[in-house]
């Protein structure tokens, strides 16, 4: 996300000139070109391998975008040559999904581009300071769980459960994934609940429960989840759990509540919906994005609590930062 503030949808680019339609017999010798091989496509970065299979297709940028379109992915002719001649690459999980539609307008073997983009990536997860300094991330590195690289997250779906005593007693979450590079069997999550909170997390059918590291007094669990069909590449998975606090404890006598969902991997679209007791609704409430790398930028907006007691905040294109409903019980 460039800032906190960019939420709105993406604004739609002005069309391209349409390319000349090239004579019947070039458009038959690239419709029976062959697809490269791994053997006749070069090594390199992922500009020089992106310049190879254009090259190597013969379609012009137009064309490659407009078929990148139809698959659902909205890159311009000017991204495209950028990331061609190096001069910029893909970032965002939108692109990131492009570059593997990429994959198949161009016909080359699968990884081709996507394994170069991630070893040219910044390895900003995993230096040691982090490790030591943050238990989750311990846990991550003992379990071999950084799958920052080989999973899209496209949506991240969390469902609060607030009942009449102020209380949150359950968190519903669902994982729509995407694998980029390579199988993946199982997954880390991190559940936050308040400190001095023990959680525990409640698997639905997909899903199983691997191994666990639990930190009460600080409201932590983190959970190896296993799944059941693994995800392939370029496959879907979807994944639904619940966090559960173990003992839900008595009524809340505060005046304010909320509920954070963080990130450090970007995400394509958060979702956090919450479910308040129609019969004791809260006051007001509101939501507040903060981009994790511009944390001065903040995004603020009143969110509306419909007399069932739901309500929902949406979120695309979270790079990295966190997503905060809150609310207050005054009298409504």
């Amino acid at each position: 996300m460039a800032g906190a503030g960019d939420m709105g949808p993406g604004t739609a680019m002005p069309g391209a000139t349409a390319p000349r339609t090239a004579p019947p017999e070039a458009r038959a010798r690239r419709a029976s070109a062959p697809s490269p091989s791994a053997s006749t496509l070069p090594d390199g970065d992922f500009g020089a391998r992106l310049d190879a299979a254009l090259s190597s297709r013969g379609l012009a940028l137009e064309r490659v975008c407009e078929r990148l379109r139809t698959a659902g992915s909205a890159i311009s002719p000017s991204t495209l040559s950028l990331w061609r001649h190096g001069r910029s690459r893909p970032r965002r999980n939108e692109a990131m999904r492009a570059v593997a539609e990429l994959e198949v307008v161009l016909r080359v073997p699968r990884g081709y581009l996507l394994d170069a983009l991630v070893r040219q990536a910044p390895a900003r997860h995993w230096s040691a300071d982090r490790i030591a300094e943050d238990p989750v991330q311990r846990a991550r590195a003992e379990m071999g769980l950084d799958e920052g690289d080989t999973l899209q997250r496209l949506l991240i779906h969390h469902c609060l459960h607030i009942d009449r005593a102020h209380r949150l007693t359950r968190v519903g979450v669902r994982r729509v994934l995407r694998a980029t590079r390579e199988r993946v069997s199982r997954i880390g999550v991190t559940a936050h609940g308040a400190s001095g909170t023990a959680l525990r997390l409640v698997p639905r059918p997909g899903v199983r429960v691997g191994r666990q590291r639990a930190w009460p007094e600080r409201g932590l669990l983190f959970t190896e989840l296993l799944l059941d069909e693994p995800i392939v590449p370029g496959g879907l998975g979807i994944l639904d759990y619940a966090v559960e606090p173990v003992d839900i404890g008595g009524p809340s006598l505060g005046d304010h509540g909320g509920y954070v969902f963080h990130t450090e991997f970007p995400v394509s679209s958060t979702v956090l919906e919450a479910r308040f007791d129609p019969s004791v609704l809260p006051a007001e409430a509101d939501c507040r994005v903060q981009s994790q790398a511009a944390p001065r930028s903040l995004a603020q907006w009143p969110v509306n609590v419909g007399p069932d007691g739901g309500a929902t905040v949406v979120v695309h294109g979270l790079d990295a930062g966190s997503v905060r409903v809150s609310w207050s019980w005054g009298r409504r």
